[in-house]
C-alpha cells in the first residue's frame, strides 16, 4: 500500500515536472496583463445578460 502510494506520489511529480515548461508561457500573459492593470479591473464579475434580453417580457 505505502510503496503504491509512493508510486503514485512520484508519477504525478514527474508529469508535473515534464508540464511546467509548457505551462510558463501560458501563464507569462495573463501575469504581465496584470501588472499593467488596476487591481478592480482583474476582479471576474458576474456576466450580465444579453441586451437584447433585457426589457422583453415573456407572455404567460
Amino acid at each position: 500500500m505505502i510503496q503504491q502510494r509512493l508510486a503514485q506520489r512520484r508519477s504525478f511529480r514527474e508529469e508535473q515536472e515534464e508540464a511546467r515548461p509548457q505551462l510558463r508561457p501560458l501563464l507569462r500573459k495573463p501575469y504581465e496583463r496584470g501588472t499593467a492593470s488596476a487591481w478592480s479591473d482583474l476582479l471576474h464579475r458576474p456576466r450580465r445578460r444579453n441586451s437584447i434580453w433585457r426589457g422583453t417580457r415573456l407572455s404567460s
